[in-house]
């Protein structure tokens, strides 16, 4: 028994087995399907387009459509224009807005991580500052400890020798980082020339030059009359102060750390800046001897009777004012006089220890080698001084508050040392000195802290906003560029349907001749016809 494949007409291709083609059941059941599929042709023709409508109709339809049509399309353009601008104007704005927020967050971080780090700084700095000084003190009260046990009884000042002074001054400067100090005895005017002849018998025994203290008059202490230009050098044998001091005393610079130099035998009470802390000295001496007497009424007849006195001795120490300090090359400088009361003598004050700091010798080594932009103001009752940082290194800025205001509401301040009477006036108030440094941040500093990741990050957010609205927009495109499934037949509407674009995409090819002569082909072709919608997007 024989089996013959049953193939649709529309897959079968032309063959060269000419008996299976012209055998009679063949032919007939093909010519059934062909004209099964004229009849579904025909049938979708009817059912897509309709019957035939005439040119003549057709186009006075079109016509009419053109022009009741045209100005809504026109209307439709100009709004939808109208909405794009609006929405590239309100991206824009979104843009401007995300990116301005995004650059003042991160801006706004910088800066507190700035003034965190400063907070930082300045407080590990200003505590340094402060046991620096501290250690300089103590270096000054360290001297005066040594040398009232070396010459504890009061009738052997202030002719002191003092044998090996320079060696013991230096290796107490080396343990505190100091750089002057110096011994400075009290002299009664009265006692002065015997004082004069010690000093330059003295100065032969340790072997300073010659001309030490040699001035054009010839040896002795000396003082400078500044109410005169050029500044006049004299002899000082009275004791008498340009300021007014309540204390008629000398106080000659009879040692120094360096041995010889040119400030020896210099009268310090001479100057107001240097005089105002040595009066401090003797104010509080007296009051150290009148709070012991008080004491010892108090206990005479108990077994605390003429005990040692209560109030210490470095307890009447005094900061000078911030001056320039010719024997380090006039360099900022605040000094702190350190009493000297004799071991023996506990209540009666017979000189000081003056130890200089400058202020710049403050500042080393306190701030990190990367730090820039802080100012550094040190500061009396009456005079102002400015130091700049840079690279971890203080500069001089000069006297005064040396600063811009874009950071000053930033200030950290310490007193170095804690407020001094310096003596009292004829009117019962109190002449007082304090010595304050502050540390400012400036601009420079918050400079060191900024990036370009704020404004790197405001450019990321409006490109990433940009970049979105395009993909969205293009995604857009593409998702209605899609081909999208209809259905069989031809699926339009005729709002358009007069603009169509066919093109064969194959060649057409001859099925087979039918009976009565005619030729059975299959053709494949493509037509795109533009609808409303294509015009509802110009």
């Amino acid at each position: 028994m024989t089996c013959e494949p049953t193939v649709p007409s529309r897959y079968i291709e032309q063959s060269n087995n000419k008996s299976i083609m012209n055998h009679p059941s063949r032919k007939e059941k093909m010519k059934r399907d062909n004209m099964k599929d004229d009849e579904d042709r025909s049938t979708s023709k009817k059912s897509s387009l309709g019957s035939k409508i005439p040119v003549a109709v057709k186009s006075h339809w079109g016509q009419y459509w053109h022009k009741q049509n045209g100005q809504k399309s026109k209307r439709k353009i100009t709004a939808l224009w109208a909405i794009r601008i609006f929405f590239i104007f309100v991206m824009i704005l979104l843009c401007a807005l995300l990116g301005y927020l995004a650059y003042t967050l991160l801006n706004e971080q910088e800066i507190k991580m700035a003034r965190t780090q400063f907070e930082s700084i300045a407080t590990r700095a200003m505590i340094q500052a402060k046991e620096d000084l501290r250690s300089r003190v103590w270096a000054g009260i360290t001297l005066s400890n040594m040398v009232s046990e070396l010459y504890p009884n009061a009738e052997q000042w202030p002719f002191i020798e003092w044998q090996g002074f320079e060696t013991a001054a230096r290796n107490i400067l080396e343990t505190s980082h100091g750089e002057d100090v110096g011994f400075v005895p009290f002299v009664d005017p009265n006692n002065l020339t015997e004082f004069e002849d010690f000093a330059q018998n003295l100065y032969q025994l340790i072997g300073l030059p010659n001309n030490t203290a040699v001035k054009e008059w010839g040896f002795g202490v000396w003082a400078r009359d500044k109410t005169v230009d050029p500044v006049r050098i004299y002899h000082d044998t009275t004791a008498e102060t340009p300021y007014n001091s309540p204390y008629n005393v000398i106080a000659p610079i009879l040692r120094t750390d360096e041995g010889f130099h040119k400030v020896l035998l210099f009268n310090v009470h001479s100057q107001a800046f240097t005089g105002n802390a040595i009066d401090s000295i003797l104010t509080c001496s007296e009051r150290r001897r009148n709070q012991y007497q008080a004491e010892t009424d108090a206990e005479k007849d108990t077994l605390l009777a003429g005990r040692y006195p209560t109030m210490p001795p470095n307890q009447c120490g005094a900061f000078t004012d911030i001056f320039r300090n010719n024997k380090l090359g006039g360099r900022w400088t605040v000094g702190n006089f350190n009493p000297i009361y004799p071991r023996n003598d506990p209540l009666k004050v017979v000189g000081y220890i003056p130890a200089m700091t400058p202020l710049d010798n403050l500042l080393e080594n306190m701030f990190p080698s990367q730090v820039t932009g802080i100012t550094a103001v040190f500061e009396t009752d009456t005079r102002t001084v400015s130091f700049a940082i840079e690279n971890g290194n203080a500069q001089l800025l000069g006297e005064g508050v040396h600063i811009d205001h874009e950071h000053d509401d930033l200030p950290n301040t310490i007193e170095l040392a804690e407020p001094v009477e310096l003596f009292s006036t004829d009117d019962g108030s109190n002449i007082t000195k304090t010595l304050k440094l502050s540390l400012i941040c400036t601009h420079r500093f918050y400079e060191t802290y900024q990036t370009n990741g704020p404004i790197i990050a405001a450019v990321v957010v409006a490109c990433s906003i940009v970049l979105t609205i395009l993909d969205r927009t293009v995604s857009f495109a593409i998702e209605n560029g899609n081909a999208q499934l209809l259905g069989e037949g031809v699926h339009i509407d005729h709002e358009h349907d007069d603009l169509p674009n066919t093109i064969e995409l194959a060649e057409p090819v001859e099925l087979f001749s039918t009976d009565d002569g005619s030729n059975i082909t299959k053709t494949l072709k493509l037509s795109l016809i533009c609808t409303h919608r294509f015009y509802e997007t110009y």
